[in-house]
């Protein structure tokens, strides 16, 4: 005989992905959940920018798109080269929220928190062979 008392349900399927997020595989391929759909009120097209380590992602609504988003996502295959290079495993995925005062949606990667800041002083100058010092 059974005992259900031994037994729970199966958590509520889905409760993962009720927060909006962002997707990028290997090939370049920004994919976006049904949540991001609903955030953004369907909005497809955005200025993008990246920081520098990849770390977070900055959507505009308004100004010059450079980001279009269609029924099976949006490619770019220089983003996924990059996000390779600064050692990233894939696929990349990134959370957002709104935020009012710069009108932008910022979209930051699950995986890493704030990249430390470089102080002046590990910094190279810019001449020939210039590098950043890690």
């Amino acid at each position: 005989m059974i005992d259900l008392q031994e037994y729970v349900e199966f958590p509520a399927p889905g409760s993962g992905r009720a927060l909006p997020m962002v997707s990028i595989n290997e090939k370049g391929l920004l994919t976006r959940n049904r949540a991001f759909l609903v955030e953004t009120g369907g909005v497809e097209e955005f200025r993008a920018y990246i920081h520098k380590t990849g770390w977070q992602i900055l959507l505009f609504p308004q100004g010059e798109p450079n980001l279009w988003f269609r029924k099976s996502g949006a490619r770019n295959k220089e983003l996924a080269r990059q996000l390779r290079g600064q050692g990233y495993s894939f696929p990349v995925r990134y959370d957002f929220q709104w935020d009012q005062e710069s009108q932008a949606w910022v979209v930051t990667c699950r995986e890493m928190g704030e990249p430390p800041a470089l102080s002046p002083e590990k910094t190279i100058g810019r001449g020939k062979g210039g590098r950043k010092r890690s």
